[in-house]
């Protein structure tokens, strides 16, 4: 039988050599020495790389022996000596931007940048060591490896270099948003960022006349001038609004770059004799300091390389674009939005760390002075959505005589809260910028601290009444904050809700619950906020209307979702399910599904736990549907789609000031454009059968096609 193997004429390696003994009658003997749960554990090896040598499905982490070579393999050995065509360089420098990107998709540096052998020769790659291998070959000069790729090598590496360095600030998570293990490899930390830019320059500098009459002279420096961008890009992140600048224009220049390189003529794929194709090796990682061979890793090809790269450029610009804005509402429109998107490298680990990493230098931070400013994120939020000046507890303390004892009682109870509340919104920020199934995680678990938020706001007001009841003005102000809370929490819920749709977490028995749930968040979101709106009077607004535009846009946007979801649950009626639970069971599944809904300690008439599940009112919705006449629930299902589509249509009718998306206004609007599809889909199909009663009891069936929240229903054929 011929194998791929046969193809090199001779065997394929396997990693520590084939001279293996069967060891398996002395575990077998051993393993009743240890006990239930036990795990045994040597010196550098953990549980991860224990996983890491059995196939689990995670393509991150799967691994095993090193596998049989590919027919695409070279069959010359590599060759750092060797004399390289402009062609092959610049195909080789393709093909490492393609291990950039692949490392940038979560899998490690064994599997994607250290498979290029050029990195680990770099020390070797200089003029005194080539002139003792080179011949004299005008096709094939000796500068195109000590200088150009050289230079593109240490370039390509150190850029790893520094966005390892962002990924390490523990704002995205190892071994789930990205792949840190070094293997021990070097990676040029003690090299200058300005010391390989000057190697960039020198190489451009031979290239425009060294390859002066070549046609790939051009590409060859287009491609060098881009790494060089890059490394400027990754060597500057956003901290203020210098740098902030200086990074956006880069990402332009790249861009540009980028799209002449595309533009431009492109290197074949070598062939199999070339010394080029021989520059990458697949299994380099059964050679590398690791405990289990990682398995090989398909780059992706050119056109693919690209376009990440592209998006990934996109997202650093956005994260510019954030650190330059000083509207805190503005940031949570463009990072929710953008998180509710199925992944992409718009927000790629880089770009998701990146964006924490600007958030403490907002340009929102420097409107407070040095007593607000730990707290400048809660005052800014309090003052965008409520209209709470951050002068409020100034205000409070100027009511209370120096002298009178519960000044401090005062002061504590406003700093404590002000601490709390600033490492919540920081958190939920933050938050904002993780992985989708972590970011439901960590809001489920924030749940009850802002549920004992806003106990503590409430007690606040209780206070400050007690204290001063003769001043109105303030108290009014005081009273706002416990629904600026409220808002906030109720947000959270709706976001663990439907990224729990996202990421196909639910069974379709639940979905009935889960969207006639949704359907009282929303209602409680709206009654929220018109209370919170109801406090502002006109001279405020006046001077300020932001805060009264994204009152208006969030209600309207609110009642909208809440019609849609009514709608829904109305039509699920109609949708078999493959088994039906007892009622008992089904209640016990969704009680452990939303376990976070009970906030700890929360007694049940407890005026803070909006969020309760009410089975009782559930059930007796769920009777009131199911005995209605068909045609009747379907009429019904109609006017509250075509409801929810023109407040829907009256939000893509609004200005991105007055939706808060002056960062993401195409992006809000093509949000709304997939609930927009969704209504009108749904509406298009139950209309076909509203006129007829027995048409109108059809079974249907539920996807998800224009908005991963809310399903398109269709007749069952």
């Amino acid at each position: 039988m011929n194998t791929t193997a046969d193809y090199h004429n001779g065997p394929w390696e396997i990693p520590g050599g084939d001279g293996y003994a069967d060891v398996t009658s002395i575990l077998a003997s051993a393993a009743p020495n240890l006990g239930i749960e036990d795990v045994l554990f040597m010196e550098n090896f953990t549980l991860m790389d224990a996983l890491s040598a059995i196939e689990i499905m995670d393509p991150r982490m799967d691994s095993g022996v090193a596998h049989p070579p590919s027919p695409n393999d070279a069959v010359v050995p590599f060759n750092p000596s060797a004399e390289l065509l402009p062609e092959e360089v610049c195909w080789i420098i393709d093909r490492s931007l393609a291990a950039e990107m692949a490392w940038h998709s979560g899998n490690s540096l064994a599997q994607t940048i250290f498979t290029l052998l050029y990195m680990h020769e770099l020390p070797n790659l200089q003029h005194n060591y080539f002139n003792q291998n080179f011949r004299s070959n005008r096709e094939r000069p000796e500068e195109l490896v000590t200088e150009v790729l050289r230079a593109a090598t240490y370039g390509l590496v150190k850029s790893c270099d520094l966005a390892w360095r962002e990924f390490t600030k523990n704002h995205v998570y190892d071994g789930e948003d990205f792949n840190g293990e070094k293997f021990d490899v070097s990676m040029c930390e003690n090299y200058y960022v300005s010391k390989i830019i000057e190697m960039l320059d020198e190489a451009v500098l031979w290239l425009e006349y060294g390859l002066e009459e070549s046609i790939w002279r051009d590409p060859l420096v287009q491609r060098l001038e881009l790494r060089k961008v890059l490394l400027s890009i990754f060597a500057t992140p956003p901290s203020d609004e210098k740098t902030s600048a200086k990074t956006l224009a880069n990402v332009i220049t790249a861009k540009a770059l980028l799209g002449l390189i595309r533009s431009g003529i492109q290197p074949p794929t070598p062939s199999f004799t070339s010394p080029a194709l021989a520059a990458f090796d697949p299994n380099i990682s059964s050679k590398l300091v690791s405990h289990a061979p990682l398995r090989r890793l398909e780059l992706p090809n050119r056109e693919e390389a690209w376009n990440l790269l592209e998006a990934m450029l996109e997202g650093i610009f956005e994260a510019c674009t954030l650190s330059t804005c000083d509207s805190i509402l503005s940031w949570k429109t463009l990072l929710s939005v953008r998180a509710s998107e199925p992944p992409s490298f718009r927000r790629s680990a880089y770009v998701r760390s990146l964006t924490v990493s600007a958030f403490p230098s907002s340009a929102a931070a420097p409107k407070f002075n040095s007593y607000t400013s730990p707290n400048w994120v809660v005052s800014e939020l309090l003052l965008e959505v409520a209209l709470i000046p951050y002068s409020l507890p100034t205000q409070l303390y100027n009511c209370i005589r120096a002298e009178d004892l519960s000044y401090n009682g005062l002061r504590d109870a406003l700093t404590g809260f002000q601490s709390r509340s600033s490492s919540l919104t920081t958190h939920y920020y933050s938050c904002l910028s993780h992985n989708r199934p972590r970011q439901r995680r960590n809001f489920s678990k924030a749940l009850r601290d802002w549920h004992e938020l806003h106990r503590d706001a409430l007690d606040l007001v209780k206070r400050v009444r007690a204290l001063i009841p003769q001043r109105e003005t303030e108290i009014r102000l005081v009273e706002r904050i416990p629904l600026v809370v409220l808002h906030i929490r109720l947000t959270l819920v709706t976001d663990v809700i439907f990224s729990g749709f996202e990421v196909e977490l639910y069974d379709l028995s639940e979905w009935s619950f889960l969207y006639w749930y949704a359907s009282t968040i929303f209602a409680h979101q709206h009654k929220t906020l018109l209370a919170i709106k109801n406090y502002l009077d006109e001279r405020e607004t006046a001077s300020s209307s932001g805060s009264l535009d994204y009152l208006n846009t969030q209600m309207e946007l609110a009642s909208a979702l809440r019609d849609m979801c009514s709608a829904t649950v109305s039509a699920l009626a109609r949708v078999p399910l493959p088994y039906n639970h007892p009622p008992d069971r089904q209640r016990a599944n969704i009680e452990r599904r939303l376990k976070w809904a009970h906030p700890a300690g929360a007694e049940a008439q407890d005026q803070c736990d909006v969020t309760s599940l009410d089975f009782v009112a559930y059930e007796r919705d769920v009777q009131r549907i199911s005995t209605r006449p068909p045609k009747d629930a379907r009429q019904e299902e109609i006017q509250l789609f075509t409801q929810a589509r023109t407040g829907l249509f009256g939000l893509t009718q609004r200005s991105a000031e007055e939706t808060m998306s002056t960062l993401c206004e195409p992006l809000y609007k093509g949000f709304l454009a997939g609930l927009l599809k969704t209504c009108d889909a749904n509406a298009a199909v139950l209309r076909k059968g509203a006129n007829d009663e027995r048409a109108a009891a059809d079974v249907l069936v539920a996807r998800h096609v224009h908005h991963s929240w809310f399903p398109v229903f269709s007749e069952k054929e």
